[in-house]
């Protein structure tokens, strides 16, 4: 949440495509870091150009209702912020496991 917070403070730049593939974790002394990967579906929220009216973009599973419904309200960083709190219930929902033990939960879905 840090790292994307100040992606968009300081880069303006709207990710738009947040779900845990994209996020990378590393535990170094005691010290836990994030860093945000796959900047294929971000923009540069700074030029004002992008409406995203009638564009679903994302992952499916994470995606804000605006992006969902097609809806004419321009993305912001709420719409990512409402992916992160998409992603952080289906942390608490199925776990932080290793990458062999999140496969065969997926499997199902």
């Amino acid at each position: 949440m840090e790292c994307h917070h100040a992606i968009v403070e300081r880069f303006q730049i709207l990710h738009r495509d947040l779900f845990d593939n994209n996020i990378l974790v590393v535990r170094e002394k005691g010290t836990v870091r994030g860093l945000l990967i796959d900047f294929d579906c971000a923009i540069d929220i700074s030029e004002g150009t992008e409406d995203g009216r009638g564009e679903m973009t994302g992952t499916l599973l994470f995606m804000s209702l605006n992006n969902l419904t097609y809806s004419n309200v321009k993305r912001t960083n709420l719409d990512d912020g409402e992916s992160l709190l998409y992603l952080l219930c289906w942390y608490a929902t199925i776990g932080l496991g290793t990458k062999e033990g999140r496969s065969k939960t997926k499997g199902g879905l």
